[in-house]
């Protein structure tokens, strides 16, 4: 018997170590506090994180509830740029996750044991004007990999939501194979005011 799964993916631009300080501003605060209580109960993949490696440190000892999965940010001359992470509630892992680094910086896997079901969970972030490129280099680390039968894929791929271009991101970017196999879509919307993406979730049963 499966669980019932409820993942959230969010574009947070931007998740430093300093938004839990005092000096930080109230939304930056308040997004922070927020992260933290939902990931203490559900899947949650993050994009943009800008995350160093002091930054997953930092989120580690602040939410000791929530087990912490980041593909760090990439150094450019402008700054930093990217990173990802998976959030899993510390309380349903039968044992130790694993992680595999499909683009450093833009997409990461994570496989786990949750309430004793095996899953995957892939957070996704697409930087404008590199899509396909990030794509690309995901598709290969994909392929030689045995995925497992519950996969849940959290993206940023800043469009506009329908329910027709759900199917032509898949399709156009042959994610489906790469996916192995026909991905029902689930999502929560999208607005120019809202920072929930997309979810696409492939489910045996």
């Amino acid at each position: 018997h499966s669980p019932n799964f409820v993942l959230v993916s969010m574009n947070v631009t931007s998740l430093k170590r300093s938004a839990t300080s005092s000096q930080a501003s109230l939304p930056v605060r308040q997004q922070a506090m927020a992260l933290h209580g939902i990931a203490a109960n559900k899947i949650v993949c993050l994009q943009e994180t800008r995350w160093i490696q002091e930054d997953r440190a930092h989120y580690h000892q602040e939410w000791g509830a929530v087990s912490i999965h980041a593909s760090y940010a990439v150094r450019k001359e402008t700054g930093l740029t990217g990173g990802v992470a998976v959030l899993l509630p510390a309380h349903t892992l039968r044992s130790k996750p694993s992680t595999t680094e499909l683009s450093p910086g833009y997409a990461s896997l994570v496989e786990a044991k949750y309430y004793g079901c095996q899953l995957g969970v892939i957070s996704l972030y697409l930087p404008p004007g590199r899509e396909k490129e990030i794509l690309a280099t995901v598709r290969r680390a994909l392929e030689p990999l045995s995925l497992p039968d519950i996969l849940f894929l959290g993206t940023d791929h800043n469009q506009a939501p329908s329910m027709p271009m759900y199917h032509r991101f898949l399709e156009d970017y042959a994610l489906t194979p790469a996916l192995r196999g026909q991905v029902p879509t689930y999502f929560h919307g999208n607005s120019k005011r809202s920072a929930l993406d997309n979810v696409y979730a492939r489910h045996p049963g």
